[in-house]
């Protein structure tokens, strides 16, 4: 543990990448670094990948008991074990109207929202919200209908939450 922080300390105080102090450096004449004056060019950093763009339409459907269609994922990668109002996601910023109408049909749509940006650490998140006034869902494998009061009460990432939070003050 000493020697792990001996090192840290080494490198916030002494080893810095910006201006090593090689002079006052107690492992100066074993650091390869030195050796071959590459000190400047260390660390070597990678460049960051570019963010994964994913393109989110989220369906707000109520059935004539009020209650909304959401889903629960089960899936690994972001949101696992959230729930989420019906998903549509598109490879492009193009809202999802053929796959809408497959999904529902007697379709009338209230809104479509713009797409805003959802920065997570490696995806960039771009997310509408549709709301449907009328549509008979012809869709109800992963389907759990729940009221408001349990929209409120569920995990559910935080865009579904602003979103519930502002439009129906839970």
């Amino acid at each position: 543990a000493a020697f792990n922080q001996a090192i840290m300390e080494m490198g916030a105080l002494i080893c810095t990448p910006k201006k090593p102090n090689c002079t006052s450096c107690p492992a100066a004449a074993i650091c390869i670094a030195k050796q071959e004056n590459t000190q400047l060019n260390l660390p070597n950093k990678k460049k960051a990948k570019p963010k994964q763009k994913r393109f989110l339409s989220f369906i707000i459907y109520q059935n004539n008991k009020k209650e909304f269609a959401f889903q629960h994922r089960t899936n690994k990668g972001i949101w696992q074990g959230l729930h989420h109002p019906f998903l549509i996601e598109t490879t492009e910023a193009k809202t999802p109207l053929n796959k809408l109408q497959h999904i529902f049909s007697d379709l009338e749509i209230k809104h479509i929202g713009e797409y805003n940006k959802h920065i997570l650490s490696h995806q960039e998140l771009h997310i509408q919200f549709i709301e449907l006034n009328k549509g008979l869902l012809n869709y109800d494998d992963s389907i759990i209908w729940r009221t408001l009061d349990a929209v409120k009460n569920i995990g559910k990432p935080v865009p579904i939450s602003k979103y519930f939070n502002a439009k129906f003050d839970i």
